[in-house]
């Protein structure tokens, strides 16, 4: 099954993590949610992402390793869409 990709705004981020905005943008500055993708002006979050950071959230995981998901998501975002057959 090939991965579907869409990006959420602020406000549906907020409340996939239950964080205020001051709180999501520490978060994202402290490096425990991925930055977000510019859209022009506007910025939105990888919705696969933010599902990753929340799954390890609520499995507990310490700092460190919500910092290393973290890191890896934004590695992994250089190979985003390179499944996907483009039309010729």
């Amino acid at each position: 099954m090939k991965p579907t990709y869409r990006l959420v705004r602020l406000a549906e981020g907020m409340g996939r993590t239950g964080l205020g905005r001051s709180a999501f943008y520490a978060a994202i500055s402290d490096g425990f949610l991925p930055k977000p993708v510019k859209l022009g002006r506007a910025s939105a979050w990888p919705e696969h992402e933010l599902d990753s950071v929340v799954a390890a959230m609520i499995r507990g995981d310490s700092p460190e390793l919500l910092r290393d998901l973290v890191r890896r998501l934004h590695a992994e975002r250089a190979h985003c869409g390179r499944d996907i057959a483009m039309p010729g």
